[in-house]
């Protein structure tokens, strides 16, 4: 398919079992990510329209599922998998804490405010419905780079953000588990 494209290729599957979710979730190795991409509802970002809620609602929502409503992660593992251990992962050791000194990426949330609009879906399943361009609720800033570029629902136009590339070889994984 990708040759067939040029470059781009996507796929759905089905989600695994809610059960094993919550299992894979809690495991040392495990870091919580998206395959969802840079979207916008208005735009050169809507098209392709996206084909599922992920791009606006993996992270809010594994905070609403899995830390609030049916725990099985604590607020600080969760933060943890979807910062700082996948940073790691990746040798960006300057991003996903704070310290000084590292660039200052945060998002400030309510967590009995947040929710995942992009999809009703509790737990998932497929078709997706009500999706993709619904915000997530409960997020009241998000700093990049140290610059305020979410107030409220308001987007204040910076663009501080810059491309990331991994730092890292596979078989240092096992030194970062370690840490």
């Amino acid at each position: 398919m990708i040759v067939e494209n040029g470059h781009d290729a996507d796929a759905i599957f089905d989600y695994i079992d809610e059960v094993n979710i919550r299992i894979l979730l809690q495991h040392p190795a495990a870091m919580i990510c998206s395959d969802g991409r840079v979207l916008a509802p208005y735009g050169f970002l809507n098209d392709p329209p996206p084909y599922s809620p992920c791009s606006y609602g993996e992270f809010p929502g594994v905070l609403e599922r899995y830390v609030r409503d049916k725990p099985v992660l604590t607020l600080e593992e969760a933060i943890r998998k979807m910062t700082s251990f996948a940073a790691q992962r990746l040798g960006l050791m300057d991003r996903g804490v704070l310290r000084p000194g590292a660039w200052a990426d945060v998002v400030v949330f309510d967590l009995e405010r947040i929710r995942d609009r992009a999809t009703n879906l509790y737990p998932h399943t497929y078709p997706f419905e009500n999706y993709p361009h619904r915000y997530p609720e409960g997020i009241d800033y998000v700093f990049v780079n140290g610059l305020l570029v979410i107030d409220g629902e308001r987007h204040t136009g910076a663009l501080p953000g810059q491309v990331l590339r991994h730092q890292t070889k596979t078989s240092e994984f096992s030194e970062i588990l370690k840490a």
